[in-house]
């Protein structure tokens, strides 16, 4: 029997590569005080099925299931056997019933029943008391091996998980780490703030020409200081950026002007390298437009929906996330 999906192939119309074959365990005949089965494979399908679904074809090895033999014997102490299938223990108080399993590759029926004879007389030559003392030490050990202990502390005061891991990379605007997925298009006014702008701020923001510095708000009260503000510029790493104080949140603005809508067309802010366990990454795309999101590091990369024949302002304001204290 071949089971799981490697019978599955979603490129069909019904999803099925082949059908699946259902062949019958063959029981042991005339055993005395016993009573068993076994199975023996004399075809495999489910090994080269597998591979042309998967392109494996080209990759060589031994079939895993072409005459594997595998099976019980089921004994009873006094135990009578009625018939191929059914082994009954004598009147008592206590009933003891020790099945064997046996699985060898390659094998035939015959040398699978003389290893499982061969198996039999080496178990049952150790005394019970000590196999059973064996067995429970191994399942004991094997389900106490790993353990995850947490408990709360009403004591403890909740913490802020940082939004930007501890690294040493620099912010480069428009740009990943590695210098490559450039953003394609025009870039106005780019700032970044070392907090989280309230929806007034950001509306201030978006009052400004695209061409005035962020912190320049004319008549009106002057706004939060950004760590950058800079207009019509090209991607860039930003200096000195690698120490700027982003953990507990921050907002990007950007005016962006994508050339044609396609799926370059995105202005990334990063600062992590790609790929890395613990990245924090931005991503700023077309189909960023919510004034208010308090997104978690993340990369957003969606399908682009700005026009290409304005700036459109792009604001993201970051926030770290709270952690329940515990210990």
């Amino acid at each position: 029997m071949q089971v799981s999906d490697v019978m599955m192939n979603r490129k069909v119309a019904d999803k099925k590569q082949a059908l699946t074959v259902l062949e019958p365990d063959t029981p042991l005949a005339n055993e005395r005080g016993r009573i068993g089965w076994f199975h023996h494979n004399i075809k495999s399908v489910g090994p080269q099925l597998l591979a042309e679904v998967q392109g494996l074809t080209g990759f060589k090895q031994p079939d895993p299931l072409l005459h594997r033999t595998f099976g019980a014997v089921i004994t009873a102490v006094k135990g009578e056997r009625l018939d191929d299938l059914r082994l009954r223990s004598p009147r008592g108080t206590l009933h003891r019933f020790s099945v064997f399993v046996l699985t060898r590759h390659p094998s035939t029926p015959e040398r699978w029943l003389a290893d499982m004879d061969d198996t039999i007389r080496r178990v049952e030559a150790q005394d019970f008391g000590a196999r059973r003392a064996a067995h429970e030490a191994w399942w004991g050990e094997f389900w106490n091996r790993s353990w995850i202990r947490a408990s709360t502390d009403p004591n403890a005061k909740s913490s802020t998980a940082s939004i930007v891991p501890s690294n040493a990379h620099a912010v480069r605007i428009g740009m990943d780490q590695s210098g490559g997925n450039k953003f394609a298009g025009e870039l106005g006014r780019v700032s970044l703030f070392a907090k989280p702008l309230p929806d007034a701020d950001i509306a201030a923001l978006a009052r400004l020409g695209r061409e005035q510095p962020a912190a320049q708000r004319q008549g009106e009260a002057p706004g939060p200081q950004p760590l950058f503000t800079g207009s019509t510029f090209k991607p860039q790493i930003l200096t000195n950026s690698a120490s700027w104080p982003l953990a507990s949140g921050f907002t990007v603005e950007a005016w962006v002007k994508p050339s044609k809508l396609s799926a370059a067309a995105r202005a990334s802010s990063t600062r992590s390298r790609p790929a890395a366990a613990m990245a924090f990454s931005s991503t700023l795309t077309p189909a960023i437009a919510s004034a208010s999101s308090a997104a978690r590091p993340s990369s957003r990369r969606k399908t682009p929906c700005l026009p290409t024949n304005g700036h459109t302002l792009l604001p993201w304001p970051t926030r770290p996330q709270a952690a329940a204290a515990s210990t």
